[in-house]
């Protein structure tokens, strides 16, 4: 026989179970299922952005947050309401069948010296859920090659008085990584029933130790990025060494891609791409036109690598 019980529980103890602890309790669903649930999951979504299948982040922004996902769950309603005034020997009467609908979305900013992750309900369509929870999962990455560390959260959790708008915040330390995050997210209704589905992983996002998006720049000729091939583990330099080499990249740019005209070049900056202050060298593979005012973007983004 199940026993009722809250539907932070359950997630609590797939989340203890695969970080290494344990906590006995009863279960509405299996546990057992859920925690396979959700360490696959989780081993999914690592290998994902392990082997670069996520694309790099064309960020959307709301209210200076960057979007780190969003979708919809439906939750079925049904049996007796836990905020109703049912007497036990009443236990027989149900409510009829209806159905929630919950949209959200996560946010991410800087606070305090830490990433904040941010659970929002956008709209609630039928009845009010009991509870809601989410369990987020960082990945974090030196380099779009990895390795890929796992960073775990503390669960964010409501019971009663459900509304649309900000259900819980996390925090993890903030440090310039490549990073994604994914995990799962769910509600009970007022009746009992639980739905739990994946957070859907977003891009692979590039941020400095302020939370700021990588100001990321594709140039159209050579086809070259500023911020695939670039690591987050570099040590920065006493002084940056000096450079003269303008011209000479010029000519063999020209060389190697068709030439340029005098005004394109003009307009434009050669842009190491690991910049000489954190060990990048002068070779050709490392440099980069860049348009003056990105060329800008991508120097302010360094000040806080």
């Amino acid at each position: 026989m199940k026993n009722k019980r809250y539907l932070n529980k359950i997630l609590l103890t797939a989340i203890l179970v695969l970080f290494g602890s344990f906590v006995s309790v009863k279960a509405d669903i299996n546990s057992n299922e859920l925690n396979a649930k959700l360490n696959s999951e989780i081993t999914t979504q690592k290998a994902q952005i392990t082997n670069g299948q996520l694309p790099k982040a064309n960020t959307h922004q709301s209210d200076g947050k960057t979007i780190v996902s969003s979708g919809t769950m439906v939750l079925a309603n049904q049996g007796q309401n836990k905020n109703s005034n049912y007497l036990p020997w009443m236990s027989f009467a149900a409510t009829p069948e209806t159905v929630t609908t919950l949209k959200y979305h996560i946010g991410e900013d800087y606070y305090d010296g830490n990433f904040r992750f941010t659970f929002y309900l956008d709209s609630i369509e039928g009845p009010a859920p009991y509870a809601v929870d989410a369990a987020i999962v960082v990945y974090t990455e030196p380099s779009l090659q990895g390795p890929v560390s796992i960073n775990k959260t503390n669960l964010i959790s409501k019971v009663g008085n459900i509304t649309t708008g900000a259900i819980g915040s996390v925090e993890v330390p903030a440090k310039t990584t490549f990073w994604a995050a994914g995990g799962e997210y769910g509600a009970e209704s007022t009746s009992g029933n639980v739905a739990f589905y994946p957070i859907t992983q977003g891009p692979v996002e590039l941020q400095n130790k302020l939370a700021q998006n990588f100001p990321e720049y594709v140039d159209p000729v050579s086809h070259k990025d500023a911020e695939s091939p670039l690591r987050t583990d570099w040590t920065r330099l006493g002084q940056s060494p000096s450079w003269n080499g303008r011209q000479a990249f010029i000519n063999q740019f020209n060389a190697t891609y068709g030439s340029q005209s005098a005004d394109w070049w003009s307009a434009r900056q050669i842009h190491h791409i690991r910049p000489r202050i954190y060990g990048g060298t002068d070779d050709f593979n490392n440099l980069l036109p860049v348009p003056n005012a990105n060329h800008y973007l991508i120097t302010s983004w360094f000040r806080n690598y």
